[in-house]
């Protein structure tokens, strides 16, 4: 049985990811069917514990995964360890005595209990007793409702908030200024626009190393002086090619050495890539940990759809979609300064042209909408499990980076 499961980050109140939520469905083809929940928690629980590796999935952090009422009837949580796994109790379900006692059971074996999408009525007070922690749809209600459920949560002192589909930066602030503790959404992802005055120098000199590294005839020396100007970004460069990714067996001391050895496609790839490290600041690491698995999810269907002569195009366009939430600056303003094709723009900017539609499909994906996946694989012509397994990979590559980040 193919598993397609999509991560998304939980937050806390540092921008630091605290967990991850799976998305999942147990195929696309049954994407219109009403009641296989049981199946498809069954299908991710097995997918992801077992084949995949949960430890690849969220990097050692919580899962937070739905459960249906006949799942938590028949304590399918307890297969797995309450060290590695959140609970979410899914608002559909009724808080009859059954769900309550196995709620209580499933508390006192010290899992994490979380009531999803949460709108107060007053047959759930068993459930909040026992819940850690609640989610609240930051989409469906209005800042007056979210109010009025703080003041119904007053006599749970315990329970924590978590603000899910956060999607911009006013939406952060105004959940945690209310006392939330957790933060779901693409709200990390938006770009917070500053002025030219107010953009730190040493990012306009990351984006220059960008700019340098994608010209057609990059010159290594010169990349090699930008380079050694930065202690942080050298120190990268060597941890990098010495690594056992790469299998060199004599130790690499020289940045130009370093760069010639890698060649000019990948020399491209890892400088950019590094330069748009130096580019986090105060920005959440998750931010290039995404753009990672972008680029090579991205890469990877390159070669699921015949274009893999732009297989390091596309790599650079995955990478480069969130730019602009790195510098703080209109991503047309930035695409300006670099020595980009012309297809690369018009997907990032206008959504069009010959690679729009892989930009697309990784979107889609990493947010879970797998209608949207289901289309644009039968447009394509793509074998719906292939996709999948790219987004692994893509994961996993990343994953084996992440000291770098």
């Amino acid at each position: 049985m193919d598993i397609f499961v999509a991560r998304q980050p939980i937050f806390n109140r540092k921008k630091e990811v605290f967990a991850y939520e799976l998305l999942f469905r147990d195929s696309l083809e049954n994407y219109y069917r009403g009641g296989d929940e049981d199946r498809a928690t069954s299908g991710v629980l097995s997918h992801s514990f077992l084949t995949i590796g949960i430890e690849e999935l969220t990097r050692g952090k919580t899962a937070f995964i739905n459960f249906s009422a006949r799942l938590l009837q028949e304590e399918v949580p307890t297969l797995f360890s309450p060290d590695i796994l959140a609970v979410e109790v899914l608002e559909t379900i009724k808080p009859e005595q059954g769900i309550i006692e196995c709620c209580r059971k499933l508390k006192k074996q010290g899992y994490y209990l979380v009531l999803d999408d949460f709108v107060f009525k007053e047959e759930f007070r068993p459930l909040l007793e026992l819940a850690d922690l609640i989610k609240v749809d930051f989409l469906r209600g209005t800042p007056r409702e979210r109010e009025l459920l703080y003041g119904q949560l007053e006599g749970y002192p315990d329970l924590e908030l978590l603000a899910e589909k956060v999607e911009t930066e006013a939406q952060f602030k105004e959940a945690l200024q209310a006392g939330y503790s957790y933060f779901q959404g693409y709200f990390f992802c938006e770009p917070i626009i500053v002025s030219a005055a107010d953009v730190p120098g040493f990012k306009f000199s990351y984006l220059n190393l960008i700019k340098e590294a994608n010209k057609k005839n990059a010159d290594f020396a010169r990349l090699a002086e930008i380079i050694k100007k930065d202690l942080t970004l050298s120190y990268k460069v060597l941890k990098l090619i010495n690594s056992s990714a790469f299998g060199f067996r004599e130790r690499i001391e020289s940045i130009q050495q370093a760069l010639v050895l890698l060649g000019l496609n990948e020399c491209q790839r890892w400088v950019t890539l590094l330069a748009m490290s130096g580019l986090l600041e105060e920005k959440p690491r998750e931010l290039m940990i995404t753009s990672l698995v972008r680029a090579r999810f991205a890469e990877h269907l390159a070669f699921l759809m015949n274009l893999q002569d732009r297989s390091q195009e596309l790599f650079l366009m995955g990478m480069l979609s969130l730019i602009d939430s790195f510098l703080g600056r209109p991503l047309p303003v930035i695409l300006t300064q670099l020595p980009l094709s012309e297809s690369i723009r018009q997907a990032l900017l206008k959504r069009k042209g010959d690679l729009s539609t892989v930009l697309e499909l990784l979107q889609q994906y990493e947010d879970g909408n797998w209608k949207e996946v289901e289309r644009l694989a039968r447009e394509q012509n793509l074998d719906p499990a292939e996709i999948s397994r790219c987004y692994y990979k893509a994961i996993t590559w990343t994953n084996s980076f992440q000291e770098l980040w």
